[in-house]
């Protein structure tokens, strides 16, 4: 009986696990300038998209002291793996803050004394994981371009506390 369930367990585990790689989205930022800007399944609340200084045009772009908080339109949790950005100007900073529901649980800083400007950008690989959603801000006077985000959404099944409200697995007895 044990080594039923254990072996339903798995499956059911590789079944999920195997079908994260197919609902993996990049987004380009490759549709019309909208706000709230929607792209598979995400959004991008107050962007300004351009076609200058990307990764592949159009991209999104952060002006002095602006900031773009990306979510899953559902309002579920989901993991971003890696972004493409560039600095421009002199003193720009790319803050990346993460957020689970209004707690803050991960942030980076991407500054030019560690990443060049006016480079041609680069790839920042990073996982924020479990998240509710995502800002993108600029701390300096320069501006920033952002593309080729990649984020995967958390089946409800894998994220913390899920399983039912006490946090517990439950089986069928039979």
């Amino acid at each position: 009986m044990i080594q039923k369930i254990l072996s339903a367990a798995a499956f059911v585990l590789a079944t999920t696990l195997g079908s994260l790689s197919s609902m993996a989205a990049t987004i380009e930022f490759d549709q019309t300038n909208q706000s709230p800007y929607l792209e598979d399944g995400y959004k991008f609340d107050n962007p300004t998209i351009v076609s200058g200084n990307c990764f592949a045009a159009p991209c999104l772009s952060l002006s002095a002291d602006n900031i773009t908080t990306m979510s899953a339109q559902n309002g579920s949790a989901f993991s971003v793996t890696s972004f493409w950005f560039q600095l421009l100007g002199t003193t720009s900073e790319l803050t990346v803050t993460a957020f689970q529901d209004a707690n803050i649980v991960d942030m980076i800083v991407l500054t030019q004394s560690d990443f060049a400007h006016n480079n041609g950008g680069q790839f920042f690989t990073h996982l924020f994981a479990d998240i509710t959603s995502l800002d993108f801000g600029n701390a300096g006077t320069g501006s920033i371009r952002i593309d080729n985000v990649s984020a995967v959404p958390i089946p409800a099944a894998l994220s913390p506390g899920a399983a039912n409200p006490n946090g517990q697995w439950q089986h069928n007895q039979s």
